[in-house]
């Protein structure tokens, strides 16, 4: 037992969040949050964890030793898995389609109605009714041109095939085209509506080209063009069982409904469900300028053949280096074997 479960879930989570969030010190978290743990890790270095409630809304690594001023980070490796049976999905199952799929910098205003965006027919009706539905007011996404073009230079200096979907190719219609791709990488605005009282899997959502397009779009458009929000519904249907990793380079990717013993449904369980071995998400609001660093670091790492989890440790030091607060290098969790 670890505290009681009224301030452990509520007062001393948003002592955490805010704490992350306006960038302060924090010396509570390790103490409710860890310290009741270590005390039977003596000597533990490496180690598997399998969270359920507060723990899908914190990252254990931020966490800062008060006693000798380092954050976890520097002291475990720690892989979080949804379940044990994370453990029974073969290893040596990988995609025969070696190519990564980068999608970056989405038009946001273009015309969703255009060929290039078609229904695809893979999500319920959510409107009911045949009012338009105005859809505007998105910020552009400059540095995430810059990353994908990064992680395409890398990936081909090592001989590796890219497919990089930017500006009006960024459409939904186009991202469910993609199947199997070794990795893909989605580097957008995320969104989770913790208002809405519609399925958690519509309100997780990634914003694609054409999500800001103001002009009308009617009840019957839905059967005609993609509305630029998909959602995790829809993420559900997607061909990723031989898909070894999707990074979610956006805000919020990581939240959602927390379901006691049945983890977060939200965008990172979605992708899991379509097959993804391993997912990257965020858990808060993040820095775009910190992100290039931290994917340009991650995926430097990776394409010298390192694993997944030894990259996303090397680019959280690596970030940190130069954004020392965990706002800026402790936002993404990574959930599966690997």
């Amino acid at each position: 037992k670890l505290s009681e479960g009224e301030a452990f879930e509520g007062r001393n989570l948003k002592n955490y969040q805010n704490r992350i969030r306006n960038q302060l010190e924090d010396a509570d978290s390790y103490k409710t949050y860890w310290a009741g743990i270590s005390e039977h890790l003596a000597g533990v270095k490496k180690i598997i964890f399998s969270e359920d409630g507060v723990y899908h809304m914190i990252n254990p690594i931020t966490l800062k030793i008060v006693q000798t001023g380092k954050y976890l980070l520097n002291e475990i490796s720690l892989t979080r898995v949804s379940t044990g049976r994370d453990f029974l999905i073969p290893t040596a199952l990988v995609s025969a389609n070696r190519e990564i799929a980068l999608i970056g910098n989405p038009a946001f205003a273009m015309s969703r109605k255009g060929t290039s965006n078609l229904y695809k027919g893979n999500e319920f009706e959510a409107i009911q009714n045949d009012a338009p539905a105005v859809r505007s007011g998105m910020a552009e996404l400059p540095g995430t041109q810059k990353e994908v073009e990064s992680i395409q230079t890398m990936a081909e200096d090592k001989g590796i095939k890219t497919n990089i979907l930017s500006g009006n190719q960024a459409t939904e219609s186009e991202v469910k085209n993609l199947k199997n791709q070794q990795i893909l990488h989605l580097a957008t605005h995320g969104e989770f509506d913790q208002t809405s009282q519609a399925d958690s899997y519509l309100k997780a959502k990634l914003i694609l080209a054409g999500a800001g397009d103001t002009e009308p779009f009617l009840m019957s458009d839905y059967s005609k063009y993609e509305d630029g929000f998909l959602t995790a519904y829809e993420v559900t249907q997607l061909e990723l069982s031989l898909t070894n990793l999707v990074v979610l380079s956006a805000c919020e990717t990581g939240t959602g409904d927390v379901q006691s013993e049945e983890g977060v449904w939200g965008l990172q369980r979605a992708f899991q469900l379509a097959g993804a071995k391993t997912v990257m998400g965020s858990l808060w609001k993040i820095s775009d300028e910190a992100t290039v660093t931290f994917m340009e670091a991650f995926y430097k790492k990776y394409f010298t053949g390192a694993g997944i989890n030894a990259s996303y440790t090397a680019a959280m030091e690596a970030t940190m280096s130069e954004y020392p607060h965990p706002y800026f290098w402790g936002a993404f969790t990574l959930t599966g074997v690997n």
